[in-house]
C-alpha cells in the first residue's frame, strides 16, 4: 500500500495543502508586522518569532523531505478533481 501511486499522490496532497496554509500563515504574520498602528500589540505578542517559526516551517513543507515524515499518515484528497 505504502508503495502505491495512489498512496504517492494522497501524501502530494497533504503537501501542498499544508504548503498553502502555511503560506497564508507567513502572509497574515507578515502583515500584522507591516502595520504601523499594530506595532505595539505586535512586539507585546512577539509576533516577529512567531513570524520566523513560520517561515522555517514553510520551508520544512515545501522541503521533499516533508514527504517522507508523511509516510504512515493518511496524507490527503486531492480536490482538484471536484473542482
Amino acid at each position: 500500500m505504502l508503495a502505491s501511486g495512489w498512496y504517492a499522490a494522497r501524501l502530494a496532497a497533504k503537501q501542498k495543502i499544508d504548503r498553502q496554509l502555511w503560506l497564508r500563515h507567513v502572509d497574515y504574520l507578515d502583515k500584522f508586522l507591516k502595520r504601523a498602528s499594530h506595532a505595539d500589540e505586535a512586539a507585546r505578542l512577539g509576533v516577529a518569532p512567531d513570524l520566523e517559526r513560520a517561515k522555517k516551517t514553510l520551508a520544512e513543507v515545501e522541503s521533499s523531505d516533508y514527504v517522507k515524515q508523511l509516510v504512515g499518515t493518511l496524507g490527503a484528497e486531492s480536490v482538484e478533481a471536484y473542482l
